[in-house]
């Protein structure tokens, strides 16, 4: 079975090495009826990631790799560019990785195992837990409920697009263009194959960044917004779906308690 494992890199110069070494790790662990290959696109980056990255592929040649540059920003279309290069070679599955995680060496199996062995799931995605920090705003304090918490938030419908794997990638092109990955994938999944066909696998793990000021905050939030809004304005039937599988819902008398 053929795997492809895309990374798409924007300015992240300082976790890039660190997440291509973890995945790689948990890619090893495969057993060996899966081939996979690695693709990694550099999406509209200014920093000196794309160097470090050149660098690291030459101390690691005995990977299959190939390399995709993007002048302009924007991740679906990262995507897009890995999705069309891995399609080529009939790849059974496709999975994507941030490139500022740390991702533990169970992640890569612990997903395929849900995606192969259970035909009704679409795409799996992995746990997500924030990184430890001595020190933590109060923000970061607030946000880790959100990833760590069972009890404040309905149950996600949604996958997350940190770590996941799918069956197929399919992000139309648009006019205005869609950004945000997991967004539109989600609305598809839910859309055409009902709820259960997103699996969050529990014991495949990636470590991540929390945000730490109002400002990024806000900025992830509005962006996120923003997308949902025109994902649902692009495709009528997405506006069929319940409340809760567009967004998760706070409940606030278990928010307050904590």
């Amino acid at each position: 079975m053929k795997i492809s494992i895309g990374i798409c890199v924007r300015n992240e110069e300082n976790t890039v090495i660190q997440a291509l070494n973890s995945i790689i790790e948990s890619a090893k662990l495969l057993d060996a009826k899966y081939q996979w290959s690695l693709y990694i696109c550099l999406n509209g980056t200014t920093d000196k990631s794309g160097a470090l990255i050149k660098i690291w592929s030459e101390k690691n040649k005995h990977i299959d790799l190939q390399f995709i540059i993007l002048t302009k920003a924007n991740l679906v279309e990262a995507q897009r560019a890995v999705f069309s290069l891995a399609e080529k070679i009939v790849v059974d599955f496709f999975s994507f990785f941030d490139a500022d995680i740390i991702v533990e060496k169970q992640c890569l199996s612990e997903m395929i195992k849900i995606i192969e062995h259970d035909q009704s799931v679409r795409v799996v995605y992995a746990s997500s837990l924030p990184l430890y920090r001595d020190k933590k705003t109060i923000l970061e304090k607030v946000l880790n409920q959100y990833d760590i918490s069972p009890t404040i938030f309905s149950p996600r419908k949604h996958l997350h697009g940190r770590a996941f794997i799918a069956k197929t990638w399919n992000i139309p092109k648009t006019d205005p263009p869609l950004l945000i990955d997991d967004v539109y994938l989600s609305f598809y999944f839910l859309s055409k194959y009902g709820h259960k066909s997103i699996k969050k696998a529990d014991n495949s793990i990636v470590y991540f960044r929390q945000i730490r000021t109002f400002k990024d905050f806000y900025r992830v939030f509005r962006r996120r917004q923003i997308e949902i809004e025109k994902c649902l304005n692009l495709f009528p039937t997405f506006k069929k779906l319940p409340k809760e599988q567009v967004n998760r819902q706070i409940i606030w008398s278990k928010l307050f308690r904590e």
